[in-house]
């Protein structure tokens, strides 16, 4: 049996015995075709996340870029490195008039993009039906440059950040069914998304600011600053609210910040400060927020999110086996490999085992939990109950073709 093996995933081809009597009869024996499959912590098939850095380019605009674009490089190989399925785009925080929206979007090995340099996620798969993104904005992570250089110095206080990336996030979103479409976008409905913020301000969307002219009205004695108090929370809950709404499922969300803590003025070479609000968002959407005033702190925040998402993807449960070929149904065999390497042969069955329909399956989720993820076409075998993988677990499928039978 010749094997073929691509990363972590081995398939083994079809193979015929040809054994010659004395008498000339030929005989032919047809042997399993195997297919090795790993739940998605194991890197088999690539769960995926979409990552969005807002950047800071008001006037306060964060020093120091070069550092941001080699911890960026960091994270999308961190990403590559452990299998995922990544999306990775930049805007700015406080777009300017002539701001057009995103230009580039870097993609992982596993995006059709990639022609001849791309990996199948699992045995079988079709480059045909696979992710796809724009191809006019499309990059690698060694070719992508699409970070913030402009300065937006017309702004002054203002910097709606929040409003900045919900209307990105609303842009960039994919409808259902774009798998393969030329004009694909940055986010996709069966992905994780993360969304950085790089400041040496704070959120101002929805604060209503006082002045003579326009007071605050709003039953409150007394300002903070020049902010309208009850429009500051008000304001907060409707961007948490609107956030949310982009992934229904929290944990399916994460918002991370690197922004200054308290007012200072002392914080790479100027006055800037505390990014309370992202520090709030960031505690509400499951992140962590990181001092951007300290040394290393972007790179720590790139290095908590690689950790915190391979944590997760732990958790993924993997309900399809994707098999390389059209199987003879009363063949199959399906051995589950538990992460101490403990072997149990599956029963075929729809409460705790497998079942496998005859049919070509379109568009099935082949992770299952948390989320409906990696919608795929192709023979499938579905696991039920306690047989779904989880986590580091593999399974292994034998078969034999569909229609092969032996000859003696």
């Amino acid at each position: 049996m010749k094997a073929f093996h691509s990363s972590l995933i081995a398939l083994f081809g079809l193979s015929a015995t040809l054994l010659t009597t004395s008498c000339g009869r030929q005989e032919f024996v047809v042997t399993q075709s195997v297919s090795n499959q790993t739940a998605p912590g194991f890197y088999g098939i690539p769960p995926k996340v979409d990552v969005i850095l807002a950047q800071d380019n008001s006037g306060s605009a964060i020093a120091g870029k070069a550092i941001i674009q080699s911890a960026m490089n960091t994270l999308m190989q961190s990403l590559q490195s452990q299998g995922w399925d990544y999306r990775f785009s930049v805007i700015p925080l406080v777009p300017a008039a002539s701001y057009s929206g995103i230009s580039q979007i870097a993609a992982s090995s596993y995006d059709s993009n990639w022609g001849a340099g791309w990996k199948a996620p699992f045995p079988g798969a079709e480059i045909q039906f696979a992710d796809r993104v724009d191809p006019a904005r499309f990059r690698s992570s060694a070719d992508f440059s699409g970070y913030v250089t402009e300065t937006n110095l017309t702004a002054g206080a203002i910097e709606n950040g929040f409003d900045s990336i919900l209307q990105s996030l609303r842009t960039e979103q994919n409808s259902w069914g774009m798998v393969g479409s030329t004009a694909a976008k940055l986010v996709r409905n069966d992905a994780l998304l993360v969304t950085l913020v790089l400041s040496t301000g704070d959120d101002t969307s929805g604060i209503r600011f006082h002045s003579d002219a326009t007071p605050c009205n709003d039953g409150f004695s007394h300002r903070v600053g020049d902010k309208c108090q009850a429009s500051v929370e008000s304001s907060y809950q409707d961007r948490l609210a609107q956030l949310k709404s982009i992934k229904p499922l929290a944990e399916l969300h994460r918002f991370y910040s690197a922004v200054v803590p308290v007012n200072t003025t002392n914080c790479l070479n100027q006055r800037v400060f505390a990014g309370e609000r992202y520090q709030r968002m960031a505690k509400d959407l499951g992140g962590k927020s990181f001092d951007i005033c300290s040394s290393g702190s972007i790179q720590a925040m790139v290095t908590d999110v690689a950790a915190s998402l391979q944590i997760q993807r732990q958790a993924f449960r993997t309900r399809f086996l994707m098999l390389d070929q059209r199987p003879e149904a009363s063949t199959i065999r399906v051995v589950k490999v538990r992460t101490d390497g403990t072997r149990i042969e599956l029963a075929q069955s729809t409460t705790s085992g497998w079942s496998f329909s005859d049919l070509y399956q379109v568009n099935i989720p082949l992770v299952d939990s948390p989320i409906n993820m990696n919608y795929r076409s192709g023979w499938a075998v579905e696991l039920h109950g306690d047989a779904k993988l989880i986590g580091n677990e593999r399974a292994e499928v034998t078969f034999k073709p569909y229609g092969a039978r032996d000859s003696l």
